[in-house]
């Protein structure tokens, strides 16, 4: 037994030798070098304990606790053993290594050169990830000792209550106080570990492992739910506040063994070399529990999100008690006063430790993405600004806000529920920056190009009426001050975003000209990237309504030039804008153009599946098509259809997509294929694919009235199908089997026009009927069903085309219950007017007195409400007299104000 303790203790030995006084970046730790601490952590532990069947426990105990069990196995050890160099002559010096400025754990240069990077290690196989994850929580056993078993309690909602029941608070944040942490962990140093300097180093390490880990997978977790024996045993769970927990639980008892080890140390103030500088390290360890606490704020509920930023901010208060300047002894069960906690050689690197305190909590409050917490990340930045800031204990050093801190600030402004008041507020905080680095006094707050695009991404964002010019003047400051900062593309491209969607076209290729011109001037970091070349493609393209046949194919030109002349590789984002113009322009050869584009990216996909394309590229190919108004364009459509399905097949595209479906369902509807739709609408129906635009495109399909190709006779609606596809979208809809089929005002709409076109008996009655359930519909609560004036009018064309005499009292009957019901929910247009005078044309006895006074009556109403078109007049020379004609409308130019509110008039609200 004592062999075996004298031979573990030189293989530390060499260990520790053989990664001696090599640093490592802790922002740059890497999840796979875990495996290099667990091995040490084994080898030094005085009792490794097997684990059954080789893998770690967690088992579930209740919904509101976990309990997770890492047990070491033994032969870990000897796999160590011989894939680890180590030497000879180390003097181990009582286990206590001196710390210098900043240092971080050690790591053997055999596995900082096998590090994975983010990209890798999210490629990596799950054999690897699992190994990663089975060494960290090895690690972590080891690090809160064998004998321990770690309980995580959460509340409701997956929140932690254990924490948050704390009873010390201040400002409306948790306090960490050493009291609590006294009753809820055991504050001692795991018997394994043979010095506190080792404990703490490789603690730290574990600690800013997991910190990692959260960094990479806060969007879940790692599980496993068999063992090796297909027992059920060996459970593994983890999310990222659970991980966060777990760095506490680590935090907690080292810091009692720094303030024990700082107690017996004492104070050394005679400028004599210290062993450690315990507070450096004790400021670095909070740190990455705030950092910890700050990455799992991602994808949180609002209750989540409040837990996580309570700790974080809980964690800070902490350390703003050690650091405070007090007089009295502070804290209990035996802390220390924090006098003199500066070393005088370690001072400036504790402020930086310090202000990224704040940094981190600041990133904690702007990624909750509330107003509320926003407001108390300003708050904190204030405090740092003002002149009453507090000095750190002993000294006269204060913490200032670096441009970091403030970027944090004005990217919080600039996303967290944007406005007016935030974009004012962001430039505000920018000017002050600006006058503070002008003033010739010792600044780290400069702005940046950062700074820059924060503040101008704010004004994009605001939604103020001068957001544009405002983010433009702002544009123009930092190139004429700050000839030194290179705005980048992403500012461009905020400004090029907001005139884009203005409908400034001029005005976004004049930035995109401006960025180009930039770059080509010398400076390498204005550079527009895919994003910039899309929005000039959009502002190219964009209809004015319609591009002529030289603007389109100049855009095509440069599309294929994009890489020689602006070294920017088009994506599949890129071909899409350029086919939807084309399908938008209605030029006669735009379908053959769009289907060529297609064509292009089909055959670069090959090489490159960055511009493969997508159900975007095949819909809008398809609509190219359907406007064609081609002989053949339904056969055509579904060639292209089927060539997106062969691309699947062999692995280049997705699988056709809804969209895809509906815009070839409404090619085959345009060009009469009816039959054909009917199969496609049943093949949509049984993969699941059907919507309610798909329900709505096959009822137009139904609701169409057009003359038959062969003998030129009529092919009315077919209503009875159009009402049997509508009830099954109330059967959906009501029974909820399919959330994406709601019955909205197209698709009643759709059916009573259906009745309209028809010619079934007693037409009028049965739209009345549609319209009916409509309006129940919707006061059932399907906002999608609130009708509009179309659908009132829809009723009135079916009473004005009710040709058999017996239905021509019911007709007109609806006619005016309809007119009585639109004025409930609407109001009448031109259209209502139109119609309601058709009908009366149709319906009632052409000498009839009654006709005349119900004409005029309506006239009046028409021209008092400003509604008088093209379609009343014609439809009053129909429905009056003569003399009643010439009464009303007189033989000249009706006035302008009888036509008002007529809509299409550029004079006329309804047009505005």
């Amino acid at each position: 037994m004592k062999r075996r303790s004298v031979h573990r203790l030189q293989t530390r030995d060499r260990l520790r030798q053989g990664i001696r006084h090599q640093y490592h970046d802790s922002r740059g730790f890497s999840t796979t070098a875990i495996i290099v601490f667990s091995c040490c952590f084994l080898l030094c532990a005085h009792h490794p304990v097997p684990l059954a069947n080789g893998f770690l426990c967690a088992n579930t105990i209740s919904p509101r606790s976990t309990t997770i069990r890492c047990d070491a196995p033994t032969s870990l050890s000897h796999s160590l053993r011989a894939s680890t160099t180590v030497e000879d002559g180390y003097n181990d010096n009582d286990g206590d290594e001196q710390l210098g400025q900043g240092q971080q754990q050690l790591l053997p240069s055999y596995y900082r050169s096998t590090q994975l990077d983010n990209q890798k290690y999210q490629q990596s196989s799950h054999s690897e990830e699992d190994q990663v994850h089975e060494w960290l929580l090895q690690s972590t056993s080891l690090i809160l000792g064998n004998e321990l078993t770690l309980k995580l309690v959460n509340g409701d909602n997956n929140v932690d209550t254990e924490i948050n029941s704390s009873p010390d608070k201040n400002n409306g944040s948790i306090i960490i106080s050493d009291q609590y942490l006294e009753q809820n962990y055991d504050l001692k140093r795991p018997p394994h570990f043979a010095t506190d300097v080792e404990y703490i180093l490789q603690a730290d390490s574990v600690m800013r492992a997991w910190c990692q880990w959260i960094v990479r997978c806060s969007n879940g977790g790692f599980s496993r739910s068999s063992s090796v024996d297909g027992s059920g045993e060996g459970v593994i769970r983890c999310s990222a506040m659970n991980a966060a927990r777990i760095i506490d639980a680590i935090l907690y008892p080292a810091l009692r063994v720094m303030d024990e080890r700082r107690a017996r140390e004492g104070i050394n103030k005679g400028g004599g070399m210290r062993v450690v500088n315990w507070e450096t390290k004790l400021i670095e360890m909070v740190n990455v529990a705030i950092d910890a606490w700050a990455a799992s704020l991602n994808n949180r509920s609002k209750n989540e999100s409040a837990s996580c930023m309570l700790r974080a901010e809980g964690w800070f208060r902490f350390l703003q008690r050690r650091l405070s300047l007090q007089e009295e002894e502070e804290g209990n069960n035996g802390l220390s006063s924090p006098e003199g906690i500066l070393d005088p050689c370690l001072g400036d690197y504790v402020l930086k430790l310090y202000e990224e305190s704040h940094r981190m909590v600041i990133k904690a409050f702007i990624r909750s993405h509330e107003r509320k917490y926003l407001k108390r990340a300003i708050l904190l930045l204030e405090g740092m600004r003002a002149e009453q800031n507090t000095s750190l204990a002993g000294t006269e050093a204060r913490v200032y806000p670096t441009t970091q801190t403030y970027n944090l600030v004005l990217y919080g402004l600039a996303n967290c529920e944007p406005c007016v008041e935030n974009a004012e507020r962001a430039e505000t905080i920018l000017q002050e920056m600006i006058a503070c680095q002008q003033s010739g006094e010792k600044c780290v707050c400069g702005p940046d190009s950062n700074t820059f695009r924060q503040v101008i991404i704010a004004w994009t964002k605001s939604g103020s009426n001068r957001a544009a010019e405002n983010a433009c003047r702002l544009l123009d400051q930092m190139l004429s001050d700050f000839p030194m900062l290179d705005p980048d593309a992403s500012t461009f491209n905020a400004l090029m975003t907001i005139y884009l969607k203005l409908g400034k076209t001029e005005e976004t290729l004049t930035l995109f000209d401006l960025i180009t011109a930039l770059h080509r001037s010398g400076r390498s970091d204005t550079q527009p990237d895919i994003y910039s070349v899309n929005l000039m493609l959009k502002a190219m393209t964009k209809q004015p309504p319609y591009r002529s046949l030289g603007e389109m194919e100049a855009v095509e030109e440069l599309l294929e030039d994009i890489q020689e002349r602006l070294h920017v590789q088009p994506d599949v984002q890129s071909y899409n804008i350029v086919i939807d113009a084309w399908a938008k322009s209605r030029l006669d050869d735009a379908a053959t153009r769009a289907e060529l584009l297609l064509d292009c990216m089909e055959k670069k996909c090959w090489h490159d599946r960055s511009v493969a394309p997508d159900g975007y590229s095949f819909t809008s190919t398809i609509n190219a098509i359907e406007r064609s108004h081609h002989q053949e364009r339904g056969p055509w459509a579904e060639r292209v259809f089927h060539r997106m399905k062969e691309l699947h097949s062999e692995g280049l595209v997705e699988e056709p997509t809804t969209p895809v479906y509906n815009s070839l369902l409404n090619c085959l509807i345009s060009c009469g294929s009816l039959e054909r739709a009917e199969a496609l609408f049943s093949e949509m129906e049984s993969a699941g694919l059907a919507n309610t635009r798909t329900f709505n495109t096959m009822l137009k399909g139904y609701s169409m009235f057009r003359r038959s190709g062969g003998d030129g006779g009529m092919v009315f609606s077919q209503p009875k199908k159009a009402e049997k596809l509508l009830d099954e979208m109330e059967l959906s809809y009501y029974s909820k089997e399919v959330a994406s089929v709601i019955p909205d005002k197209y698709s009643y709409t759709t059916v009573i026009s259906a009745y309209g076109r028809s010619n079934v008996k007693r037409k009028a009655a049965k739209a009345s009927m549609i319209l009916r359930r409509m309006l129940d519909s919707y006061t059932e609560g399907n906002s999608a069903a609130k009708p509009g004036t179309y659908a009132f009018n829809a009723v009135l064309n079916a009473c004005a085309h009710t040709r058999l005499p017996e239905e021509h009292l019911e007709g007109f009957s609806i006619l005016c219950s309809t007119l009585i019901l639109l004025r409930e929910w609407t109001k009448p247009d031109h259209t209502t007017y139109g119609r309601f005078l058709q009908a009366c044309a149709r319906l009632l006895p052409r000498d009839e007195t009654r006709k005349w006074r119900v004409v005029e009556t309506v006239f009046n109403s028409c021209v008092k409400e400003g509604q008088c078109g093209e379609l009343v007049l014609r439809n009053l020379k129909n429905a009056a007299s003569p003399e009643l004609y010439y009464d009303l409308v007189g033989d000249g130019e009706i006035p302008s104000h009888w036509r008002r509110n007529v809509a299409g008039r550029k004079d006329s609200p309804a047009s505005n």
